[in-house]
């Protein structure tokens, strides 16, 4: 699925083949270069949102070339990360939410009730 952080666009991606991360294999690798996170989708749910929302504070670091987070301290650390999320689009992390839980990757959702119902569009359908 796609997101964006600031404006710049981000793949997050289940994947189903183990993930090797500088010779070590891992549960999910943010990959600054290629704006991508990847996270093993043989994980729990809850595991997989621990992941990405970890991998996503990478990729906020690598949006902001920040490359050494120690050296800021808890609260500016905790800033950067409130900023990253200020700027996800409404229903970003619904859509996120719906991804890594079932596995379903949709363009938007309708609210009904307090109910998210994912909305997939089928362009491909024949006439």
């Amino acid at each position: 699925m796609e997101i964006e952080i600031g404006n710049v666009p981000w793949t997050v991606e289940l994947v189903d083949s183990p993930i090797i991360h500088e010779g070590k294999k891992v549960r999910a690798v943010c990959d600054g270069d290629e704006r991508r996170i990847q996270i093993d989708s043989s994980l729990p749910p809850a595991t997989r949102y621990h992941e990405f929302f970890h991998e996503f504070g990478h990729a906020i670091q690598f949006e902001l070339d920040i490359h050494d987070a120690e050296l800021l301290g808890r609260e500016p650390l905790a800033r950067l990360v409130a900023l990253g999320f200020s700027n996800l689009k409404p229903f970003t992390l619904a859509r996120i939410h719906i991804y890594l839980t079932q596995g379903i990757e949709c363009d938007d959702l309708m609210m009904i009730g307090e109910k998210a119902v994912p909305i997939i569009r089928m362009d491909d359908l024949p006439n």
